[in-house]
């Protein structure tokens, strides 16, 4: 298990990096209401699976998504074998998993949920630089393969392409609809 100091400084950097980030995401806030008001199902809020066998990088990354604008509901699983049931029982919107685990690793794990969530959308993460994981992992449609120390200037670019891919999901969606309804209007 990798060893996180939290001390005042980082505490401070981390602060100052989201706080730059933040006050330049008007298109982000935007993206953000888009995809919350589409999940109106679930009271207009993400829901986020975090798969990691460690229980500090899950915090980790519950840390960074607090930081995110909006409100989320997180789920976590230890292994890929867990985040199936989770998935089973629960619509997930993003899911957030390592590469490396037991039972059941990510790629496996990817694989399965692009056959049964084909819209989820789904971002991995990896303590190793190998081409091949990346490669494997891009075929199955993940958003992107972020190397672990997770940046969070990475992490929130990241983010903010997933929320911008589910926004732009919901507005393709609704703009068929509004096609399919002109049609049936207007249709002899």
């Amino acid at each position: 298990m990798k060893n996180y100091k939290k001390t005042a400084e980082s505490e401070k950097l981390l602060s100052a990096v989201f706080g730059t980030l933040k006050r330049n995401s008007n298109k982000f806030r935007k993206t953000i209401e888009t995809a919350k008001s589409a999940c109106g199902r679930r009271g207009g809020m993400i829901t986020i699976l975090i798969v990691d066998d460690e229980k500090l990088e899950r915090r980790g990354i519950r840390f960074l998504l607090k930081r995110e604008e909006g409100e989320f509901q997180i789920l976590e699983a230890a292994n890929g074998k867990d985040a199936l049931g989770v998935l089973a029982s629960n619509h997930v919107d993003i899911l957030f998993s390592d590469v490396k685990m037991p039972y059941m690793n990510g790629l496996e794990l990817t694989k399965a949920v692009r056959e049964d969530h084909p819209e989820m959308e789904i971002v991995i993460f990896s303590g190793y630089n190998d081409f091949s994981y990346a490669r494997e992992a891009l075929r199955y449609g993940v958003v992107d393969y972020v190397l672990k120390p997770v940046d969070p200037n990475e992490f929130h670019k990241t983010f903010q392409r997933v929320m911008e891919n589910i926004s732009s999901k919901i507005e393709k969606r609704e703009q068929q609809n509004r096609k399919e309804d002109y049609l049936k209007k207007y249709s002899f």
